[in-house]
């Protein structure tokens, strides 16, 4: 791929395009006195129009440079439809070898301002990094390091950050590379970390560096969960290393280490619907939850341990009890930790109760106000199955994967509108510059899903093309059924069911002439039933928690044998409970360092700044009946 190609320049388009820039971008004050440009990859105080504007006044000394300011604006303002004539006209221009690298480097900008990951990679490797200036070179290197934060390529993002920390003078943007570094490296494994402090023992001052941040990650890695053992290791390693940049400008997931002391409840509140409409979904929870105490109870056995280590739990019946009762039974018992309740109502109506006990309930709140309400009151968790933010990772990979248009199929009902909408906006919010908004389609009878779908991709215009073609020319004719060109991918809510209906229908539904549409779905659609239905649903991608996506079947029969439950649905309510009570030791570091992921049965799992807790769930892919793992995309911050 050549960027500097020749084309063919509209100069009417491009005067068109720049004058519309101008006329939708805020109005600035101009300083007509100060011709001078800022220097390309600064923090630009102003906003594109204000630097056409100063662009049309430039002479020929300043113009290129004003030009580049200007299409840099443009990217970072996320105008990458008017930025792309300017990249035009700039390729035709005679350039210097640094003007090209600059040149190139804003290009690879726009497909990262596009989530075109790989294209951004692919125009990053022509850029000779020696002929870039100073601040193009830094810049250069952020660009490469959130691009394989992105890939999760952890090793290859450290070594970008180990390159472009000496160039840095500006304490936050080393701090925040600090932050990064650390990050990155204790998400590598440990043999991995011991291989790499092995390899810079007894070298270079540069490698005696790098040894001690493998040395610091290594231990952060290793106790990260026990607030007190980490303070007393980070204290150990800054008098090791008194001169090393980490050990004066710390990575903020090691500051205020002595105020992170975690939950340890001597007696824990459990409520739950128990009896009633949602026993179900509460014994389900409750099995769960118990399967991680005893778990706990095990290990301290095996570890010698006392039982007075472990706390005792109360379960409370939130379908017998008010929960007005139930707040004054938990102060009697004295109560210090609280798991639940399931439903929004009981949780409305009992957090504002408890303020003083911290609690993590088992349902997102309604409202914004809610959500505000729950972050004001640091000791309130919420710990929802969330269709919706299932949604938005699937956009997230979806785009990961480089398709630009899909559609989303989906249930009609309160349940497809709110999830598909989810989607929609995520896509939205990862596609800023793209004016289009995705298409949703609801389908209802499963008996009419053959004709939905024709309808969807547009299969039934053409058979009535055909239809009229062979009227009017009274003829045989040899045809083929046309569908629509302009979808890459189709995100499908559905059950299982609805799955294996829809399928087949899309298959034959696309033209012969085209390529298959790749087909992604949510969670509903997975089943324990491992069965020749598997191979129906080939090139299939879906999500779930790595618990039902694993390939050791051994447990997870144990489980449905037990409970005689046969549901991924309770499946799914039992990991939540087992998570649950795993979370309580880890809730402070994960509310303090939104960085820091623990591994739940459930999912990968985070708190975010509304102290919401988040699963970040697996792909898998169906080949011929056989199940794949999927990489999944990591948002690059």
């Amino acid at each position: 791929m050549n960027f500097f190609t020749f084309k063919k320049l509209n100069y009417r388009l491009l005067g068109v395009v720049l004058c519309l820039c101008i006329l939708s971008a805020c109005s600035t004050s101009l300083s007509m006195q100060d011709n001078s440009p800022p220097a390309v990859f600064s923090d630009l105080p102003e906003n594109a129009s204000y630097y056409l504007e100063k662009n049309k006044i430039a002479n020929n000394t300043t113009r290129l440079q004003w030009q580049f300011v200007t299409l840099q604006a443009l990217i970072k303002e996320q105008k990458l439809m008017l930025a792309q004539p300017i990249i035009d006209y700039l390729q035709q221009a005679v350039l210097s070898p640094q003007e090209k690298a600059i040149l190139t480097l804003l290009i690879a900008d726009k497909f990262y301002a596009d989530n075109d990951f790989n294209e951004a990679q692919i125009t990053l490797d022509y850029i000779n990094k020696t002929t870039l200036p100073d601040l193009g070179l830094i810049h250069f290197y952020q660009l490469q390091i959130n691009l394989y934060i992105t890939a999760e390529a952890h090793l290859d993002a450290t070594k970008n950050i180990f390159s472009l920390l000496p160039l840095l003078s500006e304490t936050t943007i080393k701090q925040e590379q600090h932050d990064h570094l650390l990050n990155q490296l204790s998400l590598l494994t440990s043999e991995h970390l011991n291989q790499l402090i092995r390899q810079s023992s007894n070298l270079t001052d540069i490698d005696k560096n790098k040894k001690a941040w493998y040395d610091l990650a290594l231990l952060y890695q290793s106790y990260k969960l026990q607030p007190n053992e980490l303070l007393r290791k980070v204290d150990s390693w800054k008098t090791k290393n008194p001169m090393h940049p980490a050990a004066t400008l710390l990575p903020s997931q090691l500051l205020n280490i002595d105020t992170l002391s975690p939950y340890r409840p001597r007696k824990i509140a459990v409520i739950l619907p128990l009896s009633g409409r949602f026993k179900r979904q509460g014994s389900a929870i409750q099995a769960g939850l118990l399967d991680a105490f005893y778990q706990q109870l095990q290990q301290q056995k095996d570890n010698l341990l006392q039982d007075k280590t472990s706390p005792k739990i109360f379960f409370y019946d939130s379908q017998s009890q008010n929960m007005q009762d139930i707040e004054k039974q938990l102060r009697l018992d004295k109560v210090d930790f609280v798991i639940g309740p399931l439903l929004k109502a009981n949780i409305q109506t009992l957090l504002p109760l408890i303020e003083d006990i911290p609690t993590l309930a088992f349902n997102a709140l309604q409202s914004k106000n809610d959500t505000t309400s729950l972050d004001e009151v640091q000791l309130h968790y919420a710990f929802p199955l969330s269709p919706e933010e299932e949604a938005k990772q699937a956009a997230e990979l979806i785009t990961y994967q480089q398709h630009k248009n899909p559609l989303v199929l989906a249930p009609k009902g309160s349940y497809g509108k709110r999830v598909s909408l989810a989607f929609s906006r995520k896509w939205k919010a990862l596609h800023p510059a793209d004016k289009k908004t995705v298409e949703r389609y609801y389908f209802t009878d499963k008996h009419q899903l053959g004709t939905f779908v024709e309808k969807v991709l547009q299969s039934d215009a053409s058979k009535r093309r055909i239809a009229q073609m062979k009227i009017i020319t009274q003829l045989t004719l040899e045809t083929e059924i046309r569908s629509r060109r302009d979808i890459d991918a189709i995100y499908i809510i559905s059950k299982r069911d609805e799955l294996i209906l829809l399928k087949p229908f899309i298959d034959v539904s696309v033209s012969p002439f085209d390529k298959s549409i790749p087909l992604y779905a949510n969670s509903r659609s997975n089943s324990f039933d491992r069965s020749k239905q598997n191979k129906e649903l080939s090139k299939l991608t879906f999500s779930d928690s790595p618990f039902l996506l694993t390939q050791d079947k051994e447990r997870l029969s144990a489980i449905q044998k037990a409970w005689k439950y046969s549901s991924f649905n309770t499946l799914r309510l039992f990991a939540l409970g087992f998570d649950s009570y795993q979370l309580i030791g880890q809730l402070v570091l994960l509310q303090h360092d939104p960085k820091t992921t623990y591994d739940g049965i459930i999912g990968t799992l985070s708190v975010n700044e509304n102290n919401l807790i988040q699963a970040k769930l697996s792909w898998a892919r169906f080949e011929n009946g056989v199940m794949f793992d999927v990489p999944s995309p990591t948002q690059a911050k």
